[in-house]
């Protein structure tokens, strides 16, 4: 599979991919592709998995295939975090339609055979072809025919997912209806071994609609208005190839398949051109277009992990899961009011992403990918780890303990401690300075403590009990803090969802005041820090900013104690 410019200058393989990779589907920012692959290439083996893998090459999932059976149809849901394809069990096994978490967990069936569209308002809706046009709830189960048309075909949502357009083999026009059932009316004419058209396409901002029309001169692509008017040819090639035209992102260009020579079967080559019909031109050999999109945020910035309080990691969106820890029993210490949420496990990522640290409550440290081991702690200490961090080359870290005692390993300096200080609240998180000269810890109460060149930009300590009701700020436990990208501020979020900034910090929104199904435990910004995700104890996963949601832990699982990109 390869990913090419849209001048067809530049062009490259996409890393992990082979000759048995095909029918690949985006993700809507561009940064992660679904794609299947030949489980044996080259052997007469029918298996045909399922994978994953982000555009750089890094992360790749594999979709369980216990059966040996042949996936097909990917396609992803607005928000990355779900993936929908068919399945085929072996002979004489069934063929179905389902869904899944995008790391393949959580597959439910439905009541389809046929590839699923997802809705592109983010609702949980598949749109199928099905002996008829047919939405399929996934979270209900629910099924809404809109047009019950045997040979109805090729359906496309409208951009705010309020109509279908498709085609029906029969009466070849480009017809559209409602998404709630009513409305059916055609666009174009019915007028066989004339004028048989297919494959529509709606336009990124609604206004018009892409199909293929088939006449006496050939095939070419044309446009329509919404409303049915203005129809025109924008090729002129009459050798338009299979599988219908795409959009650009902007809607000022249209790619589409053209045959390369004559036969039954000829060859096919990519092709885009404007909307005008200006500039049409090759960016592809004997290949087939299968996405037409922009990188709307770097791949670095979507994805995130989340560390549950048994050390298994998920991850999500661009970062993956690259190992868990053994099941890390909680370590019995002796109480420490007021009550914090449980942190059995923190987590500290290297620079680059491609590894990780999980520490255990009693300080033994696991490495995961590119993270060093560097070591653990050689006893338990008399208070819990509850916090980590690394130093910015990842040649270090440093471990915190809920009574404020600092530990350094590899690099990582030493600045000081709050340990055997008068704490209000035990410490529940630490962050590092870009230099990694200095950090600071913060407790339950809001109280701040810097060291080395950390600097101190205020504090949500208030005198109250957070255990308690409170008259004044603090309305429930900090959990977490995390650091602006120059170190002159920091977040921090409390149990309740609160977010509260302080230096060059900028506030993006809280959970605060809604209603939560489980605790807020951690806090993590975005590589470029214009936005942040919150994490819940129940696997929730709240965005803010520019934090893109990738999905959340499963329910029931043991409890999220971290997040992490």
């Amino acid at each position: 599979m390869f990913e090419v410019s849209a001048d067809g200058v530049r062009a490259r393989q996409l890393p992990g991919t082979d000759a048995g990779s095909g029918s690949p589907a985006w993700s809507h920012d561009g940064n992660v592709v679904a794609f299947t692959e030949a489980v044996h290439p080259g052997s007469t083996s029918s298996d045909v998995g399922l994978d994953t893998i982000v555009a750089d090459g890094t992360c790749r999932v594999a979709f369980p295939n216990d059966a040996h059976g042949v996936y097909s149809g990917p396609s992803w849901s607005r928000d990355g975090s779900h993936l929908a394809f068919v399945r085929s069990d072996p002979a004489p096994g069934p063929t179905q339609l389902e869904a899944a978490r995008s790391d393949g967990t959580g597959a439910v069936g439905l009541p389809a055979t046929t590839p699923g569209q997802w809705a592109p308002d983010g609702s949980p809706r598949l749109l199928v072809s099905a002996g008829g046009i047919q939405i399929l709830d996934v979270a209900t189960g629910g099924v809404l025919v809109l047009d019950p048309t045997d040979d109805a075909e090729f359906p496309t949502w409208s951009p705010d997912a309020r109509h279908v357009v498709y085609s029906i083999s029969t009466q070849p026009a480009v017809w559209v209806v409602g998404a709630g059932g009513t409305g059916k009316h055609r666009l174009t004419p019915v007028d066989p071994g004339n004028s048989e058209d297919f494959f529509p396409a709606w336009s990124p901002d609604g206004s018009r609609i892409a199909f293929q029309r088939s006449g006496p001169s050939g095939i070419d692509v044309w446009v329509v208005n919404a409303d049915g008017t203005g129809a025109h040819p924008v090729t002129a090639s009459h050798t338009i190839g299979s599988g219908g035209p795409l959009w650009s992102p902007d809607g000022t260009m249209l790619a589409y398949n053209q045959q390369a020579g004559a036969g039954p079967q000829p060859p096919e080559d990519v092709w885009v051109v404007n909307l005008d019909g200006s500039d049409p031109h090759r960016v592809a050999q004997n290949a087939q277009v299968a996405g037409f999109f922009s990188r709307s945020l770097p791949i670095s910035e979507a994805g995130y992990r989340l560390v549950s309080a048994t050390g298994r990691v998920s991850g999500f969106g661009t970062e993956c899961s690259v190992g868990s820890a053994p099941v890390i029993a909680p370590v019995v210490v002796p109480p420490a009011p007021p009550p914090t949420p449980p942190r059995e496990v923190a987590m500290a990522t290297t620079p680059d992403g491609d590894g990780y640290w999980l520490a255990a409550a009693d300080g033994t440290v696991f490495d995961f990918g590119k993270a060093a081991a560097l070591g653990s702690l050689s006893r338990p200490p008399g208070r819990p780890v509850v916090a980590m961090a690394a130093t910015p080359d990842g040649g270090g870290y440093w471990l915190a303990t809920s009574a404020g005692g600092v530990f350094s390993f590899g690099d990582a300096g030493f600045h000081g401690s709050a340990a055997g200080r008068p704490l209000n609240g035990p410490i529940v998180g630490m962050a590092t300075t870009p230099d990694g000269g200095g950090y600071w810890l913060v407790g339950a109460d809001g109280g701040v403590f810097s060291f080395g060149d950390a600097q101190f930009e205020g504090s949500a300590y208030t005198a109250t009990p957070v255990a308690a009701p409170l008259a004044g700020r603090l309305a429930t436990p900090v959990v977490g803090m995390a650091p602006t990208a120059d170190g002159h501020g920091y977040w921090l979020v409390a149990s309740g969802g609160g977010v509260f900034t302080y230096g060059r910090a900028a506030y993006l929104g809280s959970m605060g005041g809604r209603r939560l199904s489980g605790a807020v435990v951690a806090i993590t910004p975005t590589r470029d820090h214009a936005g942040y995700w919150l994490a819940g104890s129940d696997g929730g996963v709240f965005t803010f900013g520019g934090a893109v949601f990738r999905g959340a832990g499963p329910a029931g699982a043991a409890p999220v104690v971290a997040v992490s990109r």
